[in-house]
């Protein structure tokens, strides 16, 4: 794998940020559908509970659980999970009832948070279990 260096950080630091897509600051500045205003509570529940569900169907398929967190349930790995799973039970099932109010979520932000929790789920538990 290539290694990044500060040279690297230095452009991305300096160019500009791109022009919001969220509701609130994209109207009139042609988003278009990207921008869509979705429910906050239905685009938190659905685009963070990837990141609960991957893992948990990675670790069920096949009984892959037994070789991924290993002989003992206290080792290291298997806390780990616990505390992800733990983490993500909260955050994409509890949390969305806490939320009072909320605001709409751009439709092309939802759609990378959903990316990246799918991707995040699988790199928690999917990756390592390759090797």
């Amino acid at each position: 794998m290539p290694r990044l260096h500060r040279a690297h950080a230095v452009p991305s630091t300096l160019t500009p940020p791109p022009p919001s897509a969220t509701p609130r600051y994209s109207a009139n500045k042609g988003w278009g559908l990207l921008a869509y205003p979705l429910n906050g509570k239905f685009a938190w529940v659905t685009q963070e509970l990837p990141a609960l569900l991957v893992p948990v169907g990675t670790l069920l398929q096949g009984g892959a659980w037994r070789s991924y967190l290993g002989s003992a349930a206290t080792s290291p790995r298997a806390a780990m999970t616990a505390a992800l799973l733990a983490h993500y039970v909260h955050r994409a099932v509890v949390f969305p009832f806490l939320i009072r109010g909320g605001k709409p979520s751009g439709l092309i932000t939802w759609v990378l948070a959903l990316a990246f929790c799918i991707y995040n789920g699988y790199l928690q538990v999917g990756a390592g279990r390759e090797g």
